[in-house]
């Protein structure tokens, strides 16, 4: 007898949560203790980590991330699975291996070390053009000498500032030199609320925007519109205070294994003379 539709999807649901239940086992079977800073225990029964371990470096309970290794069917949250993926270090495609075993058609949402060297490496070959690399939430991870001369290296900014959104709404570079800033200010937060629809309640967003929301008349009363729009390339003219007028395209790029950071590459669009 053929099996319903319904059968399948359970079939298919069983597989799944075997498959993560193993997967899970594998991972922890293979962290070794030290490498996460944890006493070595001579005596040890199984090798890695103990559950207990792995549900305290995660922040969740023992019973929860037992269930998960008994393959029950429960649901974890991206954080949770960010959190476990952090515990086990597992590699790009093992951690959207990660979120494919628990139904989550998403990237991962933390920009790994590897892929933010990469791009430092790239854009410290761009000489004449400013790139900045930034997270899913906009925070500043690097920039290249270019960026530095042009923007700045944002050392007055405190670190928890160091967000391009936020310098958007108060740095003069942009609210003062930068043309048609309030045009450009409104796609800006457009972009923003897109990103944020799949991080509400991030402490990461929410923080940024009540400070905004303090900081910025502006912000305020533009974030309260329902406008989204997609990250385009594009381009944005400056009067700069000493280098004069600067017109550039810029495009975004991202790794095609984690789409959580991202570089911002400003191509100058004329031949400048040197002021």
């Amino acid at each position: 007898m053929t099996p319903t539709n319904s059968e399948q999807r359970d079939e298919a649901k069983a597989e799944r949560l075997s498959l993560l239940a193993e997967f899970l086992k594998s991972c922890r079977a293979r962290t070794q203790p030290e490498s996460l800073g944890l006493p070595v225990r001579p005596r040890r029964r199984n090798p890695g980590l103990s559950r207990a371990e792995v549900a305290t470096l995660a922040s969740i309970s023992v019973d929860w991330y037992t269930w998960l290794e008994q393959g029950r069917d429960i649901q974890p949250s991206i954080r949770v699975l960010d959190s476990l993926a952090d515990v086990f270090r597992l590699t790009p495609a093992e951690r959207r291996h990660l979120y494919a075993l628990t139904e989550h058609a998403v990237m991962p949402t933390k920009a790994q070390d590897a892929d933010i060297q990469i791009m430092q490496r790239l854009i410290a070959h761009l000489p004449e053009a400013p790139a900045i690399i930034l997270s899913k939430d906009w925070q500043i991870l690097g920039q290249n000498g270019a960026a530095d001369e042009f923007f700045s290296d944002w050392t007055h900014v405190s670190p928890d500032r160091k967000n391009i959104l936020y310098l958007f709404f108060t740095e003069e570079i942009f609210t003062k030199h930068l043309r048609n800033w309030e045009w450009h200010a409104k796609i800006t937060i457009r972009q923003f609320r897109a990103i944020y629809a799949s991080e509400i309640g991030n402490p990461l967003f929410v923080d940024l925007i009540e400070l905004l929301s303090r900081v910025s008349p502006e912000f305020r009363d533009w974030w309260a519109r329902p406008d989204v729009t997609g990250r385009d390339d594009g381009r944005k003219e400056f009067d700069h205070p000493s280098l004069g007028y600067r017109d550039y395209d810029y495009t975004i790029l991202r790794p095609a294994e984690n789409q959580a950071v991202e570089v911002v590459i400003f191509m100058p669009c004329s031949k400048y003379s040197v002021s």
